[in-house]
């Protein structure tokens, strides 16, 4: 079914919710290729949930560093009324602004499940579907927060769906051992995980009124990384048919060879012979401080670059929307005096240093970190975005580019371990996420009129882009947000007034891009 034509068996207007709860509804149990699942009526029966559905079987014991395998069946009708534990990581500080997100939920390394929020059915309609993939780093993070709850989103017409995927050392250790074991390549097991979900709802969406042919992935920060390397990815190909990506570019890899590395080394740290050893150790020593593992080119799932795949036009050419936040650096380490600054441009640029401190002048304390925050935001986040719309474009897919400037409305007597007060955080790295999820009840802040009008304008837009490939509603409804053209940019402002407006910083964005750099630690 065509973008239009599903959006038009829909009926769905920009910001129209779904029909009343009479009407047809969601048949439970729900039969799927594993077995039945019954679920639970949520937002006053508009919507019924399913939670925590295997997808996969548990990566454990010998299934541990291994591609995801089918999940088993089971008999009669299973119960699907709560979410299934996380994977395995490490804690999130409690003086951390993302505990309040996270909290500490239950963890377990049998963690491939799923989540999904359907609108009441209505006979002879496929709505489309919106599959999330959580950020975190790549080592932190799970699909069953509650500011990730589907229900809001799906209750505007649309069948939302997240999961779980492995990180950190169970999700992206490569080793000699493994690649052997693997025909000539390891690592990105989290990947193959999101691919196997992906697989998942093609095959099983149908049975929750889901369109299988009309599949977004949306996700944010490490979600959107996993949106560009299913972008990039051969074996993710018509997978989904939209893509979503908020704060993450086209990041970084090492290769195989890198990995591999990195996996020895884990290995001599636990005092582990071989992946056999490995794989007889609990999950739990493998969080050790000081191990970890990221996603690689591993010639496989991945075979080049995220940015070389881009440049020569070979990823998936789908409809994209994609855009960073104000003030994204504010959630990381800054550098307090010019003289600690100047040596982190020149760690950061190398011999483009000299040309880097004029985009980012600094002569005092006070400037080293306004500028601190300035380099995180624009090399770690929105060069590697631009230069994604860059690339998407040209490749003649229809790109539509956002930046949220909204300023999270903390109280003065809140505090936050990332800079103080709390207030100070700003448009932060992922400010946007409960917003786009019409959660923003679920956290602790001063939220105005102005926030819930905004979230409203976010949930509309993202459900309009995965109804109709374009955020603004039907093919024929007047343009308020432009497709993104190179030379010509513009981008849509989310603050406290939405706008059409210039791409900010974009002379040193485009410096960014024109020459080689290298964040700390990455």
């Amino acid at each position: 079914m065509s973008w239009r034509a599903g959006a038009m068996a829909i009926g769905l207007g920009l910001g129209l919710a779904a029909g009343p709860a009479s009407a047809a509804v969601t048949g439970d149990p729900v039969r799927l290729d594993s077995g039945e699942v019954s679920g639970a009526w949520r937002e006053n029966a508009a919507v019924r949930a399913y939670l925590g559905i295997p997808f996969a079987a548990p990566p454990v014991g010998d299934l541990r560093w291994r591609p995801p395998r089918p999940a088993p069946a089971w008999g009669g009708v299973r119960a699907a009324t709560a979410v299934g534990p996380q994977c395995p990581q490490r804690p999130t500080p409690r003086a951390s602004v993302g505990f309040e997100v996270y909290g500490a939920p239950a963890q377990d390394e049998d963690c491939l499940s799923l989540n999904v929020w359907a609108p009441p059915a209505a006979p002879g309609v496929k709505r489309p579907v919106m599959v999330w993939i959580y950020g975190g780093s790549f080592d932190h993070g799970g699909s069953g927060y509650p500011v990730y709850d589907g229900a809001r989103l799906a209750r505007r017409g649309v069948v939302v769906v997240s999961f779980n995927y492995r990180i950190g050392v169970l999700g992206f250790m490569a080793h000699p051992e493994l690649t052997a074991e693997g025909g000539g390549a390891s690592g990105n097991y989290g990947f193959l995980d999101q691919a196997a979900a992906l697989a998942w709802v093609k095959r099983n969406i149908a049975a929750f009124g889901g369109d299988p042919s009309q599949v977004t992935v949306f996700g944010q920060s490490a979600g959107a990384g996993g949106v560009y390397a299913l972008m990039a990815a051969p074996q993710a190909r018509g997978l989904f048919k939209g893509a979503i990506a908020e704060s993450l570019g086209l990041f970084q890899m090492g290769g195989l060879a890198d990995g591999e590395a990195n996996g020895r080394r884990i290995a001599a740290a636990l005092g582990a012979g071989s992946i056999a050893d490995l794989r007889r150790l609990p999950a739990e020593r493998l969080l050790a401080d000081g191990l970890g593992a990221q996603p690689i080119v591993d010639g496989h799932f991945l075979t080049a670059p995220l940015g070389e795949t881009f440049a020569r036009g070979a990823q998936a050419r789908v409809p994209l929307l994609t855009g960073w936040n104000a003030d994204e650096g504010t959630k990381y380490p800054v550098f307090p005096t010019p003289q600690a600054f100047g040596a982190v441009l020149k760690a950061v640029f190398g011999v483009n240093a000299a040309r880097a401190a004029a985009q980012f002048p600094t002569s005092t304390d006070a400037e080293a970190v306004t500028q601190s925050l300035a380099l995180t935001r624009d090399v770690g986040f929105a060069a590697e975005i631009y230069r994604a719309a860059q690339l998407h474009a040209r490749a003649g897919a229809p790109v539509y580019l956002y930046h949220f400037a909204r300023r999270s409305p903390f109280r003065p007597d809140q505090h936050v371990a990332e800079i103080e007060p709390a207030t100070r955080l700003g448009a932060y790295h992922a400010a946007e996420v409960p917003y786009v999820f019409g959660t923003l009840g679920v956290l602790d802040r001063d939220f105005q009129p102005v926030d819930r009008a905004l979230s409203e304008r976010l949930q509309s837009a993202w459900v309009s882009f995965a109804t109709w490939g374009d955020p603004n509603g039907p093919p024929r409804s007047p343009a308020r947000w432009p497709r993104f053209q190179d030379g010509a940019a513009q981008v849509l402002h989310l603050g406290d007034a939405v706008r059409v407006g210039a791409v900010p910083n974009v002379e040193r964005l485009r410096f960014i891009n024109s020459v080689p750099v290298r964040m700390p630690g990455g």
